[in-house]
């Protein structure tokens, strides 16, 4: 006597028979029992949708080792249970554009919950806070030189700061693969500690014929030295392996000299190489002596970030261009619009100049605006 079970789901523990051959013998489907009857999994079908598991009894020839006891109060709750975790899905899919906001620890919490995505929720959040804030910042910078108004001045401030920290917490979300709240949450934390982060401490293993070395930073200055001196022993590195976002150095005691390093100096570098990535967007404006530096913390793509820059001076010189023109020759003659006029043509020739240099001779160039960028890079990197 045969059955079916036809359910909206997959039963987890349910698994067809397997048929044999020459060299493997026949495996039984899963065990199922009902009203004191057992019977086998032998297929299972998915149709418009359902799931259908086709049952025939039990052959006493093949061992039982596991039974499932089946009856319409577990197919009820199973259903039940499995319903919850799509709706699940569904709630998080919609608020995580919200919940990305939060801070990562309360991130983390309701991903336990409520089954959040912390890292997805970052990421849309903070493109949702970069391009909505960018485009009021866009139309305001039109508007002041139109002369109207299109947004209120505390709305204008307030994004022209969400933009620069949506496009931060997008690249480091991006980079690192890691929740991140926004500031403007900061105050949910104040009466918990903020958990510290352990990835800008890197894990040294002493082992009886080397050193072993775990972190979430790639070492390019290890690898570019072949080695490094490590608590007076001098270690040659042997292999490096990649897991994830692990990195595991794997060094060999050696009598050939290496540079020294230690803890303390590595964890500095850490912070380093979070700047490069972090801050990179700038990055991109500065000269390409300046650029390579930072790359070889080997999170920074220098190509990339000039592209981004070069993109963004082109975008800044026509807004301030056609406003600049607008407002002399249509609404007021002032000595400012002349300024701007000649300030924007002039920003706009230097990134024409710049991109022609880029796509042409395939090589980075900085712009003139790294001026204001400098001081920020020495504060981080010297």
């Amino acid at each position: 006597m045969s059955k079916r079970i036809i359910l909206p789901f997959p039963y987890p523990k349910f698994f067809p028979r397997k048929k044999g051959n020459k060299i493997h013998p026949i495996h039984p489907g899963t065990a199922v029992r009902i009203e004191n009857e057992l019977y086998e999994i032998v297929e299972h079908y998915v149709v418009e949708g359902k799931h259908i598991y086709f049952l025939e009894k039990w052959d006493e020839a093949f061992t039982i080792r596991v039974i499932v006891d089946w009856n319409k109060e577990e197919e009820k709750r199973f259903i039940q249970e499995a319903k919850k975790e799509k709706d699940k899905g569904k709630i998080t899919w919609y608020l995580q554009i919200f919940l990305g906001f939060l801070p990562e620890n309360y991130q983390e919490k309701l991903e336990e919950k409520i089954g959040l995505n912390p890292v997805k929720a970052t990421y849309w959040s903070s493109l949702f806070e970069f391009i909505f804030s960018f485009s009021v910042v866009v139309l305001n910078i039109i508007s002041i030189y139109s002369g109207i108004r299109i947004f209120p001045l505390w709305l204008s401030f307030i994004c022209y700061i969400t933009s620069f920290e949506g496009i931060v917490r997008l690249v480091y979300n991006i980079s690192s693969s890691e929740p991140v709240g926004s500031f403007f949450f900061f105050f949910l934390n104040l009466k918990s500690k903020i958990r510290k982060k352990t990835v800008q401490e890197d894990f040294f293993k002493s082992t009886e014929f080397g050193l072993i070395v775990e972190t979430y930073y790639e070492k390019l200055h290890w690898e570019r030295w072949g080695g490094i001196n490590f608590k007076g022993q001098n270690y040659i590195l042997n292999e490096k392996i990649k897991k994830y976002n692990l990195f595991i150095y794997n060094f060999l005691k050696s009598e050939k000299e290496f540079p020294k390093t230690d803890i303390e100096n590595e964890k500095k570098l850490n912070k380093r190489s979070d700047s490069s990535i972090v801050f990179a967007p700038f990055w991109g404006f500065l000269p390409p002596e300046f650029q390579k530096e930072i790359e070889k913390y080997g999170r920074y793509d220098p190509k990339k970030f000039t592209k981004i820059s070069i993109f963004f001076n082109l975008l800044l010189s026509f807004l301030w261009f056609a406003s600049s023109i607008t407002k002399m020759f249509f609404l007021k003659f002032s000595i400012i619009y002349i300024f701007l006029f000649i300030f924007s043509f002039f920003l706009g020739y230097e990134s024409i100049k710049h991109l022609l240099i880029f796509f042409g001779k395939k090589e980075i160039s900085g712009s003139f605006l790294s001026f204001f960028i400098k001081p920020f890079y020495i504060i981080l990197f010297k």
